[in-house]
């Protein structure tokens, strides 16, 4: 793979090393590292599967409905986990995944889509790339604070399945949170 020959690749800092990525192009060199033979689901609320970035992975959305007003962010995560190495904008963090599927929570439940999303047995990832209030908090946190959506996670887990999920940083990246 080669990241130097994509416009957009310069502001793609989550690949790097830490402490400004997650050394993505480190892990290109492992067996899986570059997501070739994985599977993964992104549980959110919308995309724009038909992008650029996105298409060339034949994504499809699994079950829900689009959120129309999250498509830019869901297209956003998408294409940073998945963009593949096609000289267009950019390279994603595993550019191989064999398989993308979105489940979306809008008009559901999270929990009720995360047990719609393990049902598909291929997946070896589950995205869970949302975040919620803390209990009547102005604090963000992962969804597993919840027991509904923690209970929803257990089942995958016991399954083998790579769980990742948003830090709830609610794009403070570290800052302290934001006045009551």
């Amino acid at each position: 793979m080669n990241p130097a020959d994509h416009p957009r690749s310069a502001r793609q800092d989550y690949r790097d090393p830490a402490p400004d990525g997650i050394d993505a192009e480190y892990a290109w060199g492992f067996a899986g590292g570059d997501g070739a033979g994985r599977a993964v689901i992104d549980l959110e609320r919308g995309w724009t599967l038909s992008h650029e970035e996105i298409a060339t992975q034949n994504a499809n959305l699994l079950r829900g409905v689009l959120l129309d007003t999250s498509r830019g962010h869901g297209a956003s995560v998408l294409g940073e986990l998945c963009a593949v190495d096609d000289t267009l904008g950019d390279v994603a963090i595993a550019p191989q995944i064999g398989a993308v599927t979105a489940v979306s929570f809008n008009g559901s439940s999270r929990a009720n889509a995360i047990t719609a999303a393990i049902t598909d047995l291929n997946v070896r990832g589950l995205l869970l790339a949302a975040q919620v209030w803390l209990n009547g908090t102005k604090l963000l946190g992962p969804i597993e604070c919840y027991d509904a959506e923690y209970e929803a996670i257990r089942p995958a887990t016991a399954l083998g399945i790579v769980v990742v999920e948003a830090g709830g940083n609610g794009t403070a990246n570290g800052d302290p949170p934001p006045p009551s």
